[in-house]
């Protein structure tokens, strides 16, 4: 082993003045000290390697590429004043911003999502605003019913269907090109996205030429048997409603697993000067309808006092306590409110056919999270009422659902949810190796010590969240008896490019690390936990055991992941880390099950 192959996670003791967690529920994955701008937030999506950006641009591979942020980078968006924060692909924010600096993009979103049975129509209502975006050759593409795993495949595409706002002059159907000549290039169009290209109908380019500056109402909605049309969606900005398109002939079969929403901008002119696209008052979801269906001329009445509530890590089957969401009536009507709970995403949910262990999975998650109402049977013109949800986790991983809230002929609206299921111990004498995730550095860290957990979730030290994975091990002994080895962890040092910790359960491996890199790497201790080493040959476990994985970055800020589980083995892998550790596909620890 040499100084750049060893494991890491963030030291407790690490200074990024620019990277912070916030506290509260709407801030939770904030990722500068400071609040940022007035302006909406630029949201980074988080992956199993850290944070990337994605990338619409012919310079990059296929058009289409996720690329990494770096810490420089972040830092250089927080000190600009911006609102950095990170996301999973999930449900949208309600509000944020695409910026273009320094000839890079961030802030393109996509959500993953199953469109519910039944539904037919998929639709997006958003307002956007954008500065410095006329005249220099970019457009947003906004698809709806979206094909999430083509976006990511290799060779990446974006499949799905919907419109494109911005410079939209593309030949040979885009508004301002041959087939609509006196069309303003600035406009807005229906386009369909598909694996190989993409198609425009300058039948509905509006009638106006948009600028920047103003804040434009938009509602989008594409039909599963492939009708796409888009209005304003308030009086005043003047973009009048133009023809459905009926797509699929230019495009392959929408399906009604495909429920995920792209909202992007292009970076053609990456030499360009920087732009700024603001979006905000964001909602989506499905209906039964069809095309000659009025659209919807407003949002839903109600608004909510948080779009996402996310609750401390909890043991399976207890119950923590209640967080309340004030939900505020913005009409002249009364109105009957209800209150559903649904989940669509879980672990093992990331195929096509829904399989038994993720339609198990998806049931555990929206049983985890108990609502109760009061005053909203009816909530009054201009009044509220106030929703109590409760955490009691149903499955020891990391739980996402969403209450969503519906009033009569009026599409829901969602609040996102979240919190981590802790499992019940199976043996006694045993404890809880906990995984956390710092997405701005991409650096993942275990501890069993109850005062590191309680420093890492009460964000004390800005950044590091619970990513649901953990395993068993033994209580630190001091001694090596019964199978059971002391696990020693080291702290590479900050000077030598490292602030990272490294864990090994080998007592060779203890010894050679400080033997030969006392320089970068510090003993913490020699006895962190007890757990057992697997066959040195074969990689193998003894029977009451199970395998721990090893997996190495390949970086110089040297960080490696430690997992029992085989999926998140996998996609590690898929990722460009390394297996590491004893027999075929590299087993480091046993633990006790």
């Amino acid at each position: 082993m040499n100084a750049t192959r060893a494991a890491a996670a963030v030291a407790l003791s690490l200074s990024l003045t620019a990277v912070a967690a916030a506290q509260n529920i709407d801030t939770a994955h904030r990722l500068c000290t400071a609040a940022g701008n007035a302006q909406p937030p630029v949201y980074l999506t988080m992956t199993s390697s850290g944070l990337s950006r994605l990338e619409l641009s012919p310079s990059v591979p296929d058009g289409i590429a996720q690329i990494a942020v770096s810490r420089e980078a972040i830092a250089t968006l927080c000190a600009e004043g911006l609102d950095v924060r990170y996301r999973e692909p999930g449900l949208l924010p309600a509000a944020f911003s695409i910026v273009r600096r320094r000839g890079a993009v961030y802030g393109n979103l996509w959500s993953t999502a199953t469109t519910p049975d039944g539904a037919t129509a998929q639709w997006l209502m958003f307002d956007v605003q954008s500065a410095a975006y006329a005249g220099q050759g970019e457009h947003a593409p906004i698809a709806l019913f979206l094909d999430a795993q083509r976006l990511t495949a290799t060779p990446p595409a974006i499949v799905g269907n919907g419109m494109v706002v911005g410079e939209v002059e593309l030949a040979p159907n885009g508004c301002g090109g041959p087939s609509s000549p006196g069309a303003g290039i600035f406009n807005t169009e229906v386009e369909a996205f598909w694996s190989s290209g993409n198609d425009l109908w300058s039948s509905t380019c509006s009638s106006r030429t948009l600028s920047d500056g103003p804040t434009y109402s938009l509602v989008l909605r594409a039909t599963a048997d492939g009708w796409v049309a888009f209005d304003s969606a308030s009086g005043g900005t003047g973009i009048a409603a133009p023809p459905a398109v009926y797509t699929p002939a230019q495009r392959p079969p929408l399906t009604p697993t495909n429920g995920g929403v792209l909202m992007a901008s292009t970076n053609f002119c990456p030499a360009c000067s920087d732009f700024s696209l603001h979006f905000s008052n964001v909602d989506t979801g499905w209906s039964i309808d069809t095309a000659d269906d009025a659209l919807p001329d407003s949002p839903n009445p109600l608004s909510a006092s948080a779009d996402a509530v996310t609750f401390s890590a909890t043991t399976i089957a207890s119950r923590g306590a209640p967080q309340q969401v004030t939900f505020t009536n913005n009409s002249s009507s009364a109105w009957d409110v209800q209150f559903d709970v649904k989940a669509s995403n879980a672990p093992h949910c990331g195929g096509i056919v829904q399989t038994p262990l993720c339609a198990q999975e998806i049931d555990q998650e929206q049983r985890s999270f108990i609502v109760s109402d009061s005053g909203c049977h009816p909530i009054y013109p201009r009044g509220q009422c106030t929703v109590s949800i409760a955490f009691e986790p149903q499955g020891s991983f990391k739980l996402e659902a969403s209450l969503e809230y519906h009033v009569p002929n009026a599409y829901a609206v969602a609040v996102s949810l979240e919190g981590i299921g802790l499992p019940q111990p199976t043996l006694p004498g045993t404890v809880l190796a906990v995984e956390y995730f710092n997405p701005a550095l991409g650096h993942y860290f275990i501890t069993t010590l109850p005062t590191e957990t309680a420093v890492l979730d009460s964000g004390s030290i800005a950044g590091w969240i619970r990513t649901g994975q953990w395993f068993w091990a033994y209580p630190a002994s001091g001694n090596a008896s019964g199978g059971r080895i002391p696990v020693c962890r080291f702290y590479g040092r900050p000077e030598a490019g490292l602030d990272s910790h490294f864990y090994s359960a080998s007592p060779a491996e203890c010894d050679a690390v400080l033997a030969r890199f006392s320089s970068a790497w510090m003993l913490e201790t020699s006895d962190l936990f007890d757990i057992g080493l697997p066959d040195p040959n074969a990689g193998t476990c003894v029977a009451g055991t199970a395998p721990v994985y090893r997996l190495y970055n390949d970086r110089p800020d040297a960080n490696h992941r430690y997992t029992p589980d085989t999926l998140v083995r996998s996609s590690m892998i898929a990722a460009g880390w390394i297996p590491e550790g004893y027999g075929p596909v590299g087993v480091v620890m046993c633990s006790p099950i």
